[in-house]
């Protein structure tokens, strides 16, 4: 039943499920002062939501677009596996996991690690290959070898016993050795 106390009205549904239809073509709307819209359920088509009169969200056929910052405190946003955030036009960056491996691409400029306080990756195996995953350029392995490449051919690998360096050392300043070491030439 409708209700009025004077100030006040009310829509109470007392049993069973309450459906507010249009039936006749056309939009549903919720407003509130002066006629601000607050939800509009388009027919046959999207709903938005507003906030002062401002949409924030709506849903489309293949999505949900915010026109907005989503803001969720101590909550985390979950995706299955094969599931992306893709940020940019193109999108230029996507962020993934395939079940079995992590991904961060990068297909436009520099991909920069900002310093904020410190940069700490954990990982048993680190690899950095070209963009055409051809080469490696630099690899890393737990309790093992560090690898720098020069055009795909290892130049400089560390060893349990130190370091081997393949090709020539160009030294530009001062070689300094301890006095127990010796130098082999």
């Amino acid at each position: 039943w409708l209700q009025h106390n004077g100030s006040t009205g009310y829509l109470h549904n007392v049993t069973g499920s309450l459906y507010i239809r249009n039936e006749s073509a056309g939009d549903i709307y919720i407003q509130g002062k002066s006629g601000e819209n607050s939800i509009i359920c388009n027919d046959d088509g999207s709903v938005e939501l507003y906030y002062d009169n401002v949409k924030k969200l709506e849903t489309t056929a293949a999505s949900v677009q915010l026109s907005d910052n989503l803001v969720m405190g101590n909550h985390s946003i979950e995706l299955n596996d094969n599931s992306q955030v893709m940020l940019g036009n193109a999108p230029d960056m996507r962020i993934y996991h395939d079940g079995s491996h992590s991904y961060i691409t990068n297909t436009t400029g520099d991909l920069t690690l900002v310093d904020e306080s410190r940069i700490k990756l954990r990982t048993d195996q680190f690899v950095i290959n070209n963009h055409a995953n051809s080469e490696s350029i630099i690899y890393a392995a737990a309790d093992g070898e560090v690898s720098l490449y020069h055009n795909g051919s290892k130049k400089f690998e560390t060893t349990s016993t130190g370091a081997t360096v393949t090709g020539h050392l160009t030294v530009t300043d001062d070689i300094f050795l301890s006095d127990a070491n010796v130098a082999y030439f």
